[in-house]
């Protein structure tokens, strides 16, 4: 119920640790205990992979309250129980708790980076098409690609095939496809699927007068929250970000579905509660935009090899003949998941093994 500066968030009123304070503890107490942080790779770490972060910190000298607290002041709920810790230690204790002015954004939105990149490839793009089947060639050295797409049912043959794609997706398609071994399908079980939540909503500008949360100081970065909404990203003079994760952002969206005037009120409320003002004005209700993605957001699971999980599932076995035509990418599958640069990482090594295996 209190509302402080997040650098001054005390997680556990008898040990008076800040959130830092009880982070670094937990950090620099596990790389300590092995051997200084520049000899380790989080994700070759057998204690890590096979730990959660809850048990992490509790081994390392944070108290369950204190654990508790964090994850009420990061606002994600994606690191569960069966989540690996590799995945914190390796993007930073702090992971997504700030957002200021080194961030950078597209200014025509991220989509202009892939249509960019379609004007300049050579490759014939086809778009509105739905791939059903990956198929072996009679003759075993190719692929035959099944798809429907606007003119109806159709197939074209390929020396190999890259498939960029989420889990759910893989899954879908995988089952369909001729030659994937028991043990590429096996790490899609080692994947966790994580459902996100986000709502934009917004207040009229109005030339030469600051929006209600500047007015407050609020004028970037993220405020968190213990209630439902657990995120709320200050932008530009017109729009408020509420986005969240797992069980949350499956809460909106049944909220949403059922009843939106009634979700978008629930929020508001929140919002208020969360600035103490019961004097905010009405958002324009009618500009309120939400979406919710079932696999937003993918997490290793405990217990994984993973960089033995990645390639296996990238690029199966040189040995083996149905590998050599079938490639695996995307950052679902890869050590930066959620980020653009996993899906540059599972490319690399998609493309290395087609040059190793002479593809290309």
């Amino acid at each position: 119920g209190k509302r402080v500066l997040k650098k001054d968030v005390i997680l556990d009123e008898e040990t008076k640790r800040s959130v830092k304070d009880a982070a670094n503890l937990v950090r620099d107490e596990f790389f300590r205990a092995n051997g200084g942080k520049t000899k380790l790779d989080p994700w070759n770490n057998d204690e890590l992979r096979n730990s959660s972060l809850r048990e992490l910190w509790m081994k390392y000298g944070a108290t369950d309250k204190e654990f508790e607290t964090y994850i009420h002041y990061r606002g994600y709920n994606l690191l569960d129980d069966d989540v690996t810790a590799a995945l914190w230690i390796a993007e930073g204790e702090l992971y997504g708790a700030q957002l200021d002015k080194e961030q950078a954004y597209v200014k025509e939105g991220y989509e202009k980076v892939i249509q960019n990149m379609a004007q300049k490839s050579k490759c014939k793009i086809i778009k509105n098409t739905k791939v059903y089947a990956v198929k072996t060639h009679p003759n075993g050295k190719s692929r035959v690609v099944e798809f429907t797409g606007p003119g109806g049912d159709d197939s074209f043959t390929a020396g190999a095939v890259v498939m960029a794609l989420p889990k759910d997706s893989a899954e879908e398609i995988l089952k369909s496809t001729d030659g994937v071994s028991q043990e590429r399908n096996a790490v899609l079980d080692n994947v966790k699927i994580m459902p996100l939540f986000k709502c934009f909503m917004e207040w009229k500008r109005e030339p030469g007068k600051k929006q209600w949360w500047k007015e407050k100081g609020f004028t970037e970065g993220k405020s968190t929250t213990d209630s439902d909404l657990r995120q709320l990203h200050y932008y530009d003079n017109e729009d408020l970000l509420i986005y969240n994760s797992g069980s949350f952002a499956v809460k909106w969206n049944e909220a949403f579905e059922q009843d939106p005037m009634a979700a978008k009120k629930k929020i508001f409320n929140l919002i208020k509660e969360m600035h103490d003002d019961e004097d905010i004005p009405e958002p324009d209700w009618d500009s309120t935009i939400w979406k919710f993605w079932p696999n937003g957001s993918h997490k290793w699971r405990k217990g994984v090899d993973v960089k033995k999980a990645i390639n296996t599932y990238s690029v199966g076995n040189d040995k083996v003949v149905d590998d050599m035509t079938l490639y695996l990418c995307g950052d679902a599958f890869s050590t930066h998941q959620g980020w653009t640069m996993g899906c540059v990482e599972t490319v690399n090594i998609c493309f290395d093994a087609m040059k190793r295996r002479h593809v290309i």
